[in-house]
């Protein structure tokens, strides 16, 4: 199922599996890495990022962040970033799971189930 994940798309909706009421929206997608937003909320906009080679998500390993999640070229930028390992950007190791212990996978792949 997590393969399925390859399938998501820009638009496209990610749904986790604790009570979190957002929905996240697919805005930005390159090879291996997407990255998905929430609606902007009081502390601003969430984030997450999946790897789908790897089966993991969660944000980028800076404490201080230098991408905008209002901006589309901004995410894709992220994405160039963690490909060709600029700036030494990565998945944050602390931070990250498990696409299986933190996304809601049937719910997240049904979309594509037609």
């Amino acid at each position: 199922m997590i393969e399925s994940l390859t399938k998501l798309n820009v638009g496209d909706k990610v749904y986790f599996l604790q009570s979190n009421p957002d929905t996240f929206i697919v805005q930005a997608k390159k090879e291996n890495y997407i990255v998905a937003t929430s609606h902007e909320v009081e502390e601003g906009i969430q984030y997450t990022i999946i790897d789908t080679d790897k089966g993991m998500c969660g944000p980028h390993d800076r404490t201080f962040n230098f991408y905008d999640f209002n901006k589309k070229e901004s995410m894709e930028e992220l994405i160039d970033h963690l490909i060709q390992k600029r700036k030494g950007i990565t998945l944050s190791r602390r931070h990250s799971a498990p696409v299986s212990l933190v996304l809601n996978l049937p719910k997240t792949t049904q979309q594509f189930v037609k």
